[in-house]
């Protein structure tokens, strides 16, 4: 080592006493040049001296054990504490660069609009023009909230399929409640996700106005902020190359991204130990996300409950938490920025003088209802997108049971026997 012997001595000396260990003076006191032969090697044997040494070392093989074994615990620790600072430096590096790969700043979720924007009118104007599907879905008449009569509806969704009996009683009744007029465009954020909207006469080749199912979860750009560990996902996925959006914002995707993260934190940080994470569930990484609790209580039962990761400490939760929210504010900002293309290209991203204008978004879905986080930072995201002025006029709602009551109501609308 350079500096030689005395530098190893100085340098363990200021470490045992910055981690406040006793310092005990040693009672050997070889400093007489008479023992400088013991040093060199030069020892003769049957010498006085030789057989004084011979008569010290059986002593010392008692005296000097206990402070070996404690010189060996003391570099142990010394080491395992210098692998954990190493480890815990690694894995935040980690973490910094996954949430910069992340990042979505506005200038970025305008482009991600505007390119939504550019895709929708390519899949107007051609068949197989754009990645989005812009199906007509031949829904001519819009509810007005007159509708009676009992109707049924199937709800396929990505992780219920039910089958509803409605009775409707014009705007008095059950269906009366959906009614509203301004709604010009709906969102499913869910296990799944997709947008719709309604469209112009002028802009459909060979129709009239009407709804188009924009199949959005099969939106890409070079300006999504598609990290390593988004594309391992979609390597490992049934449909590769497919429904990128949508593997980035919704529900089904979410908790395997942070879990994929923490795998390799755990792989190459020792994050956890010798332990990787099997599975998350966004519901799981949602409960996390939330948890409020001065010791990050519910972080540390869903580690060791799910993970059977036990025993961890503050500093260990704290960073599962931030993980979690790297990738729901993502989620949102880009969901946000999806919306945007979608106002953009029936003109309600701009306030026209002299009109008034109100124009709802409905919402419905188990991640935008039950992810708090989530759902805030879109709408916080959306209104910063549109301006002050724009967004008094934009209104987010959530349509609870949209999706079965809203088929019910479609059924009714387009129903030839309107007296049922």
């Amino acid at each position: 080592m350079p500096g030689g012997i005395d530098k190893v001595r100085k340098t363990s000396l200021k470490f045992f006493k910055e981690k406040d260990y006793k310092i005990w003076q040693s009672s050997l006191l070889f400093a007489n040049a008479r023992f400088k032969p013991i040093f060199l090697g030069t020892l003769q044997p049957n010498t006085t001296l030789s057989k004084l040494m011979k008569r010290v070392c059986d002593t010392q093989k008692y005296i000097r054990a206990p402070e070996v074994c404690v010189a060996a615990t003391l570099t142990e620790t010394y080491r395992m504490e210098s692998s954990d600072s190493d480890r815990w430096t690694k894995a935040m590096s980690m973490i910094k660069e996954f949430e910069e790969q992340c990042a979505t700043p506005i200038g970025r979720l305008r482009q991600v609009a505007d390119a939504m924007t550019a895709e929708m009118h390519a899949g107007l104007a051609s068949e197989g023009g754009s990645k989005l599907k812009m199906l007509n879905s031949y829904v001519h008449n819009l509810p007005t909230g007159d509708e009676h009569g009992l109707f049924y509806a199937l709800d396929l969704g990505g992780t219920n399929f039910r089958v509803l009996r409605v009775q409707l009683g014009g705007k008095d009744g059950p269906g009366g409640k959906y009614l509203n007029n301004d709604v010009a465009a709906a969102v499913i954020l869910g296990t799944g996700t997709n947008a719709a909207y309604v469209e112009r006469a002028h802009a459909i080749p060979k129709s009239g106005e009407m709804v188009i199912n924009t199949e959005w979860g099969n939106f890409r750009s070079s300006h999504l902020p598609v990290t390593e560990y988004d594309q391992a996902l979609d390597q490992d996925s049934l449909n590769v190359g497919e429904q990128i959006f949508e593997k980035i914002i919704s529900g089904m995707y979410l908790g395997d991204i942070v879990r994929r993260v923490l795998c390799k934190m755990a792989e190459e940080a020792g994050f956890f130990g010798d332990v990787v994470p099997p599975k998350l569930k966004t519901s799981e990484m949602c409960a996390m996300n939330h948890d409020t609790s001065p010791d990050l209580a519910v972080v540390g039962s869903k580690l060791k409950d799910i993970f059977g990761i036990s025993d961890t400490s503050f500093e260990t939760r704290r960073v599962v938490v931030e993980l979690c929210n790297i990738v729901a504010t993502r989620a949102a900002h880009l969901s946000a920025a999806g919306i945007l293309g979608i106002l953009k290209k029936m003109g309600k991203d701009t306030v026209k003088e002299g009109e008034k204008q109100r124009t709802v978004v409905a919402v419905d879905g188990g991640l935008f209802e039950h992810y708090t986080e989530f759902r805030s930072c879109l709408k916080s995201t959306l209104n910063e997108l549109l301006g002050d002025e724009v967004a008094h006029t934009v209104v987010i709602e959530h349509a609870n049971d949209g999706s079965g009551i809203g088929a019910a109501l479609l059924a009714a609308s387009h129903s030839q026997y309107p007296k049922v």
